[in-house]
């Protein structure tokens, strides 16, 4: 069906009588109509739907929205009209509709007016997608705590850093093949060269000192404090003989320098 057209104040007169069986007919003038198909017109009591327009010359559906179709002498008056036919047939447009309708031609077939109903795939246009999902999910590796998941409306597919223990990092394996980073602790092997491996330091010193703190495995401070000695000891190589490491003793003759007296 073509659109309708519309003119203001177009009015002319038949040119020529025609009769009720008449599908054509002949105007005075064409000034101030449409150009083209198609409109109505009255003629006496009667409407008319022209349906073809060739200047002067049109072709009509005779006795429209219940009209009767007569006679009518040359000279009659043509009017171009807005009828209560096609305005109650713009109701719809402004009516309450159940959800998802849309105002369309047919879903097939032929031509036809235009009514609200679904969409069908016929109506949307190549390149659009049609897809059918109705449920999107989200999986991620162990290091990702996801939420949300799966959509099946709408919503927001969300994913956080997953709690991990101490000390722990993401890292490949600890050796063998190639295989999916995971966290684990780190081995001696992922360290670069040149770092050092120490992870205990203690500290050993001779007798004459006291120590405290040793072993440090993490962090901290190795003391060494003078050890108690008897009384009346010195610190000195040995008495006698060779030559050998301090010790704390006693002091004998041979200690003391040449000219010391010995009275008691």
């Amino acid at each position: 069906m073509s659109a309708m057209q519309f003119a203001n104040d177009a009015q002319t007169t038949l040119a020529g009588a025609i009769g009720s069986g008449a599908v054509s007919i002949v105007v005075a003038s064409a000034a101030g109509f449409p150009s083209s198909n198609q409109f109505i017109i009255q003629v006496g009591s009667e409407l008319m739907l022209v349906t073809s327009v060739s200047g002067v010359n049109w072709t009509v559906t005779r006795a429209l929205e219940s009209t009767t179709a007569q006679s009518h002498s040359s000279g009659a008056t043509v009017t171009l009209v807005l009828t209560a036919g096609f305005m109650n047939g713009l109701v719809p447009l402004t009516a309450d509709q159940s959800a998802n309708l849309v105002f369309a031609g047919p879903a097939s077939g032929s031509s036809g007016p235009p009514s609200f109903r679904a969409l069908v795939a016929a109506d949307i246009p190549a390149g659009i997608g049609t897809g059918t999902v109705t449920s999107v999910g989200l999986s991620l590796p162990s290091a990702f705590s996801v939420s949300g998941s799966p959509v099946t409306t709408t919503g927001t597919l969300t994913a956080t850093l997953a709690n991990q223990s101490a000390h722990q990092v993401l890292a490949g394996p600890a050796s063998g093949s190639a295989s999916t980073p995971s966290f684990r602790g780190l081995v001696f092997a992922d360290l670069p060269a040149s770092t050092g491996t120490v992870f205990s330091v203690g500290l050993s010193l001779p007798s004459l000192f006291s120590v405290s703190g040793s072993p440090v495995t993490g962090s901290g401070t190795l003391t060494a404090t003078l050890a108690n000695q008897s009384a009346n000891l010195v610190f000195a190589g040995p008495s006698s003989g060779s030559a050998a490491a301090p010790a704390f003793r006693a002091l004998t003759a041979a200690d003391l320098p040449g000219g010391t007296g010995s009275v008691s």
